[in-house]
């Protein structure tokens, strides 16, 4: 299963790497022999898109889109599904800071994801998104930020690589239930 799941990823990548490289192209007008030189409003332009997941059911593959913020002079990264068959995208988060690293839960309702937004040290917290539409719900508050996450195969639980304080390496593994809470269930 694991082997199968791996081939699967690798193929979402190679489609998205593949579309991320056809975009310029699709887009370039033809230059005469002189052209004009790369400048950085043209790297304002330049999408990169990332961190494929294929939901569960392989209908949605969720991805990261980073764009470059000039006014800001920082990145600034959004959430984006798109069907399989490329018939749909949707746009899932829509915000100032920089949202990514998406995962679905085991059942395909949820996409947890890491994002600095709202956070004072511009640090990573978990976030939790019903793919079906809503706002995004914060789950952690670390100083230091969450790492990485990884959902229980049962979507029970997420486990945490998480900083307790800025400065620290990460070293904290915690597992954070959702049994009470009604947020996840059906």
């Amino acid at each position: 299963m694991t082997h199968r799941w791996r081939n699967w990823r690798g193929l979402a990548r190679a489609l998205l790497s593949s579309v991320a490289a056809a975009l310029p192209l699709a887009t370039a007008q033809p230059q005469g022999p002189a052209g004009r030189a790369f400048s950085l409003d043209d790297l304002a332009r330049i999408h990169t898109v990332t961190d494929p997941a294929i939901s569960p059911d392989g209908a949605w593959v969720s991805y990261t889109v980073t764009t470059v913020d000039t006014t800001r002079d920082r990145e600034q990264s959004d959430i984006w599904m798109t069907s399989w068959d490329g018939s749909r995208t949707v746009r899932l988060t829509s915000s100032p800071e920089s949202d990514h690293g998406a995962e679905w839960s085991p059942d395909g309702r949820w996409l947890a994801f890491l994002s600095d937004r709202g956070d004072p040290h511009e640090s990573d917290q978990l976030w939790l998104l019903d793919r079906a539409g809503g706002e995004a719900e914060r789950l952690t508050q670390f100083p230091g930020g969450v790492n990485d996450f990884a959902w229980a195969p049962d979507r029970s639980m997420l486990a945490l690589l998480a900083s307790l304080r800025r400065a620290a390496k990460s070293f904290c593994a915690l597992a954070t239930s959702f049994e009470s809470r009604s947020l996840l269930r059906d």
